[in-house]
């Protein structure tokens, strides 16, 4: 029987399994999950690797933020994503990549190529220094391990739920990504809450109609 391995719960002692296989074969770039790599493994002079799990996963929610190039859908061992970042903009959670330091744990993202002209603008748009903080992390993609910066929660209340909308960012990102049924799954198991501004539930999810 294969090892199980665990990418995300609301309730560290009750994590969500699946079949390595599955991982296995995004790791590799095996069966068609991965898209084709349109770009190096490794960031060139100018331009920066972004590994995003939350809310930018979807392609067409970041590319009318910044200028971005999609590589293809990583792996980020040894963390679980988490609803737990209190967002200083709207009092909702946000997502955050919980560093558990077990090898069964993982979080799957999607990995974009952006130019360094453009960091400034994602900074600011993942809320550098408003809760998160950046690190460097390495992922797995297409059969390589490769360097990455990412955006982690400075502070967190396990208390708090997403918006609707926000839960949905993260849902298309998987979902248009091709990302394991089960961990799309663990994604829709997620309570989120409405959020009672009309105005801006609207304009998010306006992307989302076109």
């Amino acid at each position: 029987m294969s090892p199980e391995c665990h990418f995300y719960t609301e309730n560290p002692e009750k994590q969500t399994g699946c079949q390595w296989l599955q991982v296995l074969n995004i790791i590799s770039g095996q069966q068609g999950i991965l898209p084709p790599l349109t770009t190096g493994l490794s960031s060139k002079e100018g331009q920066v690797l972004y590994f995003s799990f939350g809310s930018n996963m979807s392609e067409k929610r970041l590319l009318q933020r910044i200028k971005a190039e999609k590589i293809g859908v990583a792996v980020l061992n040894r963390h679980l994503l988490r609803f737990h970042k209190p967002s200083s903009l709207d009092g909702s959670a946000k997502c955050d990549i919980q560093e558990t330091g077990q090898p069964e744990d993982f979080v799957l993202g999607v990995l974009y190529d952006i130019e360094e002209s453009q960091k400034s603008i994602l900074d600011e748009i993942e809320g550098l220094g408003s809760g998160y903080d950046l690190k460097t992390v390495s992922v797995t993609i297409d059969g390589h391990q490769v360097n990455a910066c990412t955006y982690y929660a400075t502070t967190i209340n396990s208390k708090l739920k997403p918006y609707h909308w926000y839960k949905r960012h993260v849902l298309e990102g998987a979902i248009e990504n091709g990302m394991p049924e089960d961990y799309i799954k663990s994604i829709q198991a997620v309570e989120s809450v409405t959020d009672k501004d009309d105005a801006r539930r609207q304009k998010e999810l306006s992307i989302y109609q076109r």
